[in-house]
């Protein structure tokens, strides 16, 4: 699995998938788990217009498509595809948790609020929302193979080898048909998740492009900014 994670292998997951619904209820399973992570849910970051994005289910696919559920459509939800949709925040929720053992916060864009003299206004504290029940053997199963990724042969995020910090990364390419200024536009959304070492404490990071292309494509965004951080953002690339 860790090899399968670092060359983020669809073949893999999606056998992983067949193998679940033939030996229980596969899409259900993912259902528990998926919804533990947050995804289908809004994280209560507190921005207007915050979208809970979808997790596949067979009512799901009836209501959308008015078809039942088939045995492909696993593959599709378990690589993220099909009826899945994310926001960068739940996906950084998912970095997150897989860094520090399980545990989902509610996000916050400040750490603090002050007024112009300095006075404190408003303090916000980390608020833990709940435990994912994981082993934490699996949860540094899949953290070793982020590591793998950025370090390993055929990792997906080679493109982060040998930045500071330590990183390791999950790169995913999402398909996707929209309109945009009224053209009908074809691609892949490229991402990048996963977290890096600075001060004696680890951070999480997401990186979206809009159809940017394959995952790999939005490393180097982050490999950029990763190398700011520990340059102070001193460097002409980081204005």
């Amino acid at each position: 699995i860790r090899e399968a994670i670092s060359k983020s292998s669809n073949v893999f997951f999606c056998n992983t998938g067949l193998e679940l619904t033939y030996k229980s209820n596969g899409i259900r399973t993912l259902i528990e788990y998926s919804d533990q992570f947050g995804i289908g849910h809004k994280t209560d970051i507190g921005l207007f217009g915050e979208q809970s994005g979808t997790m596949a289910s067979p009512e799901l696919m009836q209501d959308i498509h008015g078809r039942p559920w088939f045995l492909g459509d696993i593959c599709n939800t378990i690589i993220g595809q099909g009826l899945v949709t994310v926001t960068p925040v739940q996906m950084l929720q998912v970095a997150a948790a897989v860094g520090n053992g399980g545990k989902i916060y509610r996000p916050n864009l400040v750490t603090e609020i002050r007024n112009q003299d300095g006075q404190l206004i408003e303090k916000y504290e980390p608020e833990l929302l709940r435990e994912i029940n994981v082993d934490d053997r699996n949860f540094s199963i899949i953290k070793d193979g982020m590591y793998q990724a950025v370090s390993g042969t055929g990792g997906s995020a080679w493109l982060l080898n040998g930045a500071p910090g330590n990183p390791y990364a999950k790169t995913g390419s999402a398909e996707s048909t929209q309109y945009l200024n009224g053209r009908l536009l074809e691609g892949a959304h490229s991402w990048s998740i996963g977290g890096f070492e600075y001060g004696g404490k680890e951070y999480n990071f997401v990186s979206h492009i809009t159809l940017g292309g394959r995952g790999y494509q939005s490393v180097p965004v982050i490999r950029d900014f990763i190398e700011c951080v520990y340059g102070d953002f001193q460097d002409a690339k980081c204005k």
